[in-house]
């Protein structure tokens, strides 16, 4: 989830992510979409602008799990951690922002994160969970992997994330199903993969018409490709990887998960 103005109030978790996103890039401490920041809202109910809101958040801020193509280890074959994420902000998203007369500078880019629970439930299957949920910012995450390993080569995945968000006043919802290759060498291992990327949301927008206040709803759909890859550590109990994505959108982004093996 797209993370803002961290409140040190908060779970233990949100703050271990504030800290983290906020040591990463600065934007992490003011990105926010909350209607009374815009002078001029009803702009936002434009199509293209609803596109470009909707794409930005769905896709910066969707439920990520770092995995290669193997399941985890670990005794359990349990992964508990947290993912952290920064993503470019297409130039459609900001100029929209100041279309309807944002009162902050325009964010270039946007850090997400989200607790994660990673399960190997079969020598060829792993189900996993992601959540945040602090502030006015929400992620609820879920993942589905199925491993198959050849006898000299990599091993392959196929795998399906499914993401629902919400930051201020938009909602998303993403699929994402992706195809993985990877390859354990010794201690790291070193994966990539294509997938394709669909999220639909609402923008919910408070209004005063007339004298009367009235709350407009509008839709969107947006849809892409996308190619990645990364490196994963396995040391000993602990498990950290990194992984840089491109995206058809433009929102083009790198991650770090860092997670204990139980």
């Amino acid at each position: 989830m797209i993370v803002a103005r961290p409140k040190f109030g908060h779970s233990f978790s949100a703050l271990v992510l504030s800290i983290l996103l906020g040591g990463l890039i600065p934007e992490a401490r003011s990105a926010s979409l909350d209607p009374a920041e815009f002078q001029n809202a009803a702009a936002l109910l434009v199509e293209s602008t609803v596109a470009a809101v909707i794409k930005t958040v769905g896709l910066s801020g969707e439920f990520r799990p770092i995995l290669g193509a193997t399941p985890p280890g670990g005794l359990s074959g349990t992964n508990l951690g947290l993912v952290v994420h920064v993503s470019e902000t297409p130039s459609e998203f900001t100029d929209a922002l100041v279309a309807a007369g944002y009162n902050k500078p325009p964010f270039s880019s946007l850090p997400a994160g989200h607790i994660i629970l990673q399960q190997r439930l079969a020598s060829f299957w792993t189900i996993g969970l992601g959540y945040l949920k602090y502030d006015d910012f929400k992620l609820m995450g879920a993942n589905t992997q199925f491993s198959w390993e050849t006898d000299e080569g990599p091993s392959f995945a196929l795998r399906v994330n499914y993401s629902k968000n919400e930051l201020g006043f938009v909602k998303t919802q993403t699929w994402s199903p992706r195809l993985v290759a990877s390859k354990p060498l010794l201690f790291f291992e070193p994966f990539v993969g294509v997938g394709y990327t669909s999220t639909q949301g609402t923008l919910t927008i408070p209004l005063t018409i007339a004298g009367q206040a009235v709350t407009v709803n509008a839709k969107g759909a947006v849809s892409a490709f996308n190619a990645f890859g990364g490196l994963i550590l396995n040391l000993a109990a602990l498990s950290i990887a990194f992984e840089g994505t491109y995206s058809t959108t433009g929102i083009n982004g790198v991650g770090a998960q860092f997670a204990l093996r139980l």
